[in-house]
């Protein structure tokens, strides 16, 4: 019981500590302009905000299936919008601060971590 109580608090720890580093990555309101945009495509909130506007119930299903397959568990949403930002602010909005290797570096973390995700399962059994 103890050690699961440490490690519900390590990874809430070690998600907020990520938050914190994404936050300070995107770094200028181009950052986070470009975040909030990838963030509002890629969760189904865009979709479902059309459906509303346009009182469109197709739409606002679509939407709301989008989202809920994103808060399933072990989804990549966040990792996934950081690239896509990243890429979005580099080429879209002309930000010269972020450079090819850093959106390199994002890329190897997220296929990193898959991988330590499930090495680390196949050891819990």
């Amino acid at each position: 019981m103890k050690n699961m109580l440490k490690k519900f608090i390590n990874f809430w720890k070690k998600f907020f500590l990520a938050m914190w580093i994404l936050i300070k990555k995107l770094g200028s309101i181009r950052g986070i302009i470009s975040f909030i945009i990838v963030w509002t495509i890629l969760s189904g909130s865009g979709v479902f905000i059309l459906g509303w506007i346009f009182r469109n119930p197709y739409l606002m299903g679509i939407g709301a299936g989008i989202f809920a397959f994103w808060t399933a568990p072990f989804t990549p949403l966040m990792p996934l919008t950081l690239v896509i930002a990243l890429i979005f602010q580099r080429f879209v909005l002309l930000d010269k601060r972020v450079s090819m290797k850093q959106i390199k570096e994002e890329m190897s973390k997220l296929f990193n971590n898959k991988d330590d995700n499930e090495n680390q399962s196949k050891d819990d059994f």
